[in-house]
């Protein structure tokens, strides 16, 4: 695959071939330690946003309810039923 085709899977056709390099630059250029904060950041958007489609899903639910249903998304079923049985013994 040429580079071109490449950076169109990375970045989408709409993005100026310039704007990759300059992209890919500042990716570059970023500490691994940096690169993780980013990361990081990342993931607490992606958290919060699952969370927020818990709430619109589930309204009126408690926190354990949403923070179950939240890990529902990323768990197989048997892992999610293991979690939610441990998560209700608590209680």
């Amino acid at each position: 695959m040429s580079y071109c085709g490449l950076m169109s899977q990375v970045f989408g056709r709409d993005t100026a071939p310039e704007v990759c390099r300059q992209m890919l630059a500042g990716l570059a250029s970023m500490t691994p330690a940096d690169k993780l904060a980013r990361l990081s950041a990342l993931n607490r958007s992606v958290e919060e946003m699952a969370l927020a489609g818990a709430r619109l899903r589930i309204p009126g639910a408690t926190d354990l309810e949403l923070k179950l249903e939240v890990a529902r998304l990323w768990l197989d079923e048997a892992s999610w039923q293991a979690v939610r049985q441990r998560l209700l013994a608590r209680q």
